[in-house]
C-alpha cells in the first residue's frame, strides 16, 4: 500500500487554498467511475465521498477498494442497450435489456415489471419533477426484486454505486447535474465499442474459433446424422427426410463461410478507411483493395444464393 495524502471531498475551503477547482475533481471522478463500469467492467463498488481524496492539480484519489464489483463484457453490453435506449426515450428497448440482465422463473411477475418500467420511466420523460437516471435504475431494482425477478450481486453493487457516484458529484459540486454528465458519456462509449480497431482486433481474436467451426461442421453434423441413422438418438424420425435436410445444410456452409470472411472484408475495410488509406500495397491504398475485394466475394455470394433458391 502507499500512503496518500489529500483533502476530504467536502473540504471547500482546503480546496480553495490550494486553488482545487471542485467542478473539474467532480466530472474527472464521475468520468472514472463510468470507465469503469462500462468500458473496464472492473469497479470501485463504495465510491462515497469519504472513500476520496481531493488533491493538488485537480486529481481526485480513490481509495477504501474493499468493496468492489465486477461486470462481464455481456452485462456491459446489456447496460449499454439499456442506457441508450434511455437516451432515446425507447421504453420497450429498455424493457428488452433490462430483462436480460435478470434472472426469472415461473413465479416471476414479467408483465407486472414491464409495467413498473414503463409507469417509472414515463414519469422520469413526460414529468417536470423526476429523480436521476442513477435513482431510477435503482428504483427499477428493487421494484425487481418485489416482482419475483432476480439480479446478479454485482449489478446490485452497480444500482448502488451509480448512487453513490452522484452523491460523490454532488458533494465536490453542488450544483452537479448527474444527467447531463450520464447521457454523454453513454454516447461516448457507444462509439467506442463501434471503433473499427477494437472490431478488428476481435475478429482477429476469434478468427480461428470461426475457422476451426466451420472446419469442424460438417464432421459434426455427419457424426449427428449416423447416430440418428443407427437409431442411437432418442428421437425418432424419418431419416429420408433428414437426408434432404442435411443436402441441403451441407450446401449452406460454402455460404455461411462466405458470411465469415464477407464480414470480415468489412470490417477490415472500416478500418482502413479508419486510417484514410496511409498504407498502400502495389501501388493501390488498402481501402480500395479491401472495396475490390468486398464486391468479388459479395458477388459470389449473391451467385450462391440465386443457386440456392432455385
Amino acid at each position: 500500500m502507499d500512503f496518500m495524502g489529500g483533502l476530504k471531498a467536502d473540504d471547500f475551503a482546503g480546496m480553495e487554498r490550494m486553488s482545487i477547482d471542485p467542478q473539474k475533481v467532480a466530472l474527472a471522478g464521475v468520468d472514472a467511475l463510468f470507465t469503469q463500469f462500462f468500458i473496464e467492467g472492473f469497479f470501485h463498488a463504495d465510491p462515497h465521498p469519504g472513500n476520496f481524496f481531493v488533491m493538488k492539480g485537480d486529481i481526485l484519489c480513490l481509495h477504501d477498494s474493499g468493496m468492489v464489483g465486477q461486470l462481464t463484457k455481456k452485462q456491459r453490453q446489456e447496460l449499454l442497450g439499456c442506457f441508450i435506449s434511455f437516451v432515446n426515450q425507447d421504453i420497450e428497448s429498455y424493457q428488452r435489456h433490462f430483462l436480460h440482465l435478470a434472472s426469472v422463473n415461473k413465479q416471476s411477475d414479467i408483465e407486472g415489471f414491464k409495467k413498473d418500467i414503463a409507469t417509472l420511466l414515463s414519469e422520469f420523460f413526460y414529468s417536470p419533477k423526476h429523480s436521476s437516471i442513477a435513482g431510477s435504475f435503482f428504483n427499477l431494482v428493487n421494484s425487481g426484486a418485489q416482482r419475483g425477478i432476480r439480479f446478479p450481486s454485482d449489478l446490485v453493487l452497480f444500482a448502488k454505486a451509480l448512487i453513490t457516484t452522484e452523491a460523490l458529484g454532488m458533494a465536490l459540486y453542488p450544483e452537479f447535474d448527474f444527467n447531463s454528465q450520464f447521457k454523454p458519456f453513454v454516447e461516448k462509449t457507444y462509439k467506442a465499442y463501434l471503433d473499427p480497431r477494437k472490431i478488428l482486433k476481435a475478429v482477429q481474436s476469434d478468427v480461428f474459433d470461426y475457422v476451426d467451426f466451420m472446419t469442424n461442421l460438417p464432421h459434426k453434423v455427419q457424426e449427428l446424422f449416423d447416430k440418428i441413422e443407427s437409431g442411437n438418438f432418442g428421437v425418432k424420425i424419418d431419416t429420408s427426410d433428414l437426408l434432404d435436410i442435411k443436402q441441403e445444410f451441407d450446401k449452406q456452409n460454402d455460404v455461411q463461410l462466405l458470411i465469415i470472411i464477407l464480414t470480415i472484408l468489412i470490417v477490415a475495410t472500416g478500418a482502413f478507411f479508419y486510417f484514410e488509406g496511409r498504407n498502400v500495397l502495389f501501388g493501390l491504398r488498402l481501402s480500395t483493395i479491401g472495396l475490390l475485394l468486398t464486391g468479388i466475394v459479395l458477388g459470389w455470394f449473391i451467385i450462391k444464393i440465386s443457386k440456392g433458391s432455385k
